[in-house]
């Protein structure tokens, strides 16, 4: 399927898509071709189309939270699918690992010992679910932060 259908939906609702380059298009479809549900669209167009970012340096951002609670499982391949879009559509990944939120639950039974030795197995998973990419500030590049940091 080319990239104008697969764009179509989208542009019923965002006419500014049009006024994309047909790089930012394809950036946009590697972000949202394959979600069911997204949130900010119109702002994520109007970055793409304007070569802005809220940080002002044109890179855009994107996260995922997670408490460190427990051993890697199936729903973290397939998060990691739209990850790796993500990077491939040059956008900033940032993996949260919210210890400080695992402790307040009494995940490992507020032992944040065992909780931040998680989120190090987490990051070593991630890491290898996504290909080892760079890791920086940058566009395609992965970080890590971590509540109590």
């Amino acid at each position: 399927m080319d990239l104008n259908t697969l764009l179509k939906p989208f542009e019923e609702r965002y006419q500014r898509i049009k006024e994309l380059s047909d790089d930012d298009r394809k950036r946009l479809h590697l972000m949202l071709g394959d979600v069911e549900e997204s949130v900010g669209i119109e702002h994520l167009v109007d970055s793409l189309a304007e070569k802005t970012s809220m940080a002002g340096d044109g890179v855009l951002r994107c996260y995922v939270g997670f408490e460190p609670s427990g051993k890697a499982h199936i729903g973290w391949k397939v998060l990691s699918l739209q990850l790796k879009r993500m990077l491939k559509a040059d956008a900033n990944v940032l993996i949260f690992l919210a210890d400080w939120h695992a402790w307040v639950n009494d995940k490992f039974g507020g032992n944040m010992e065992d909780i931040q030795q998680t989120a190090v197995y987490m990051e070593e998973t991630f890491r290898a679910l996504l290909d080892y990419p760079e890791e920086g500030d940058g566009p395609g590049q992965l970080r890590f932060y971590w509540a109590s940091q």
